[in-house]
């Protein structure tokens, strides 16, 4: 049996992809930063990875600019689907992901651990734009 590909965020973020139907897999560790503590486990579609992308990449232009050009006034919210949601646009560059679990549960990552999800988030992308005969031959069921 094949595993996915993982990459570790933070230790209370985990990413999973290189599955057959192209979707990804967020580990989160709930609550954060706890000696006692669960993975909840959310999938993400192919359709969620694609609106999840667009924002990815514009935090992360944003994050590069000098910090004297990270003047937004109102951070922008994004929604990937209705148990997740993110904020991007503060002066220090960090990224802010909510995932609902009953309750919203806020993971926040500076812009080093931001770029670490960033490039998560290509792997995953580039892995969901394969043809599906390559992701059916190389990927997890």
């Amino acid at each position: 049996m094949k595993d996915p590909f993982q990459k570790i965020l933070s230790n209370n973020v985990q990413v999973f992809y290189g599955f057959k139907d192209g979707h990804a897999v967020v580990k989160v560790r709930v609550p954060p930063n706890c000696p006692v503590f669960i993975w909840y486990p959310a999938s993400i579609p192919v359709e969620a990875i694609v609106r999840f992308k667009t924002n990815f990449e514009d935090a992360h232009a944003y994050g590069m600019r000098p910090q004297g050009e990270r003047t937004m006034e109102k951070p922008q919210e994004f929604y990937a689907r209705e148990d997740c949601r993110g904020r991007w646009g503060y002066r220090d560059g960090h990224v802010e992901l909510d995932i609902k679990k009953v309750v919203w549960i806020p993971l926040s990552f500076d812009f080093e651990e931001f770029k670490l999800a960033k490039a998560a988030m290509d792997e995953a992308h580039a892995w969901a734009q394969l043809p599906q005969e390559v992701r059916d031959l190389q990927g997890v069921a």
